[in-house]
């Protein structure tokens, strides 16, 4: 996803948000809270019907904070991997972002 991997121009990011409007099965969420208990807007997506992977952005500013996947009923994969209802997948967490204007520096 576009918005994982840093800075977008303005009008990218904007064609990125219109982009969620229209994907069907989409929701919002304006009342979660992100890996570190900070409060953000979740737009999630159910995949293959047990995955919800949403993305996590802040509740004033709409900057990416991060994402998280929880499994939303039990699941066992092809390999008879199990999972149960509310296991975290996988999550993350920006804590800060920065443009520099050169290599190597840091914000």
């Amino acid at each position: 996803m576009m918005l994982h991997n840093g800075v977008l121009p303005p009008d990218l990011e904007a064609a990125t948000f219109r982009a969620f409007a229209k994907i069907p099965g989409i929701t919002v969420d304006l009342a979660a809270v992100d890996g570190m208990g900070r409060p953000v807007v979740s737009i999630s997506l159910v995949v293959e019907g047990y995955l919800k992977q949403e993305t996590l952005l802040g509740r004033t500013t709409y900057a990416y904070r991060g994402h998280r996947a929880a499994f939303i009923k039990d699941h066992t994969n092809s390999v008879g991997g199990t999972y149960k209802k509310d296991t975290v997948e996988s999550f993350s967490v920006r804590l800060a972002t920065g443009i520099v204007d050169r290599y190597g520096r840091r914000p």
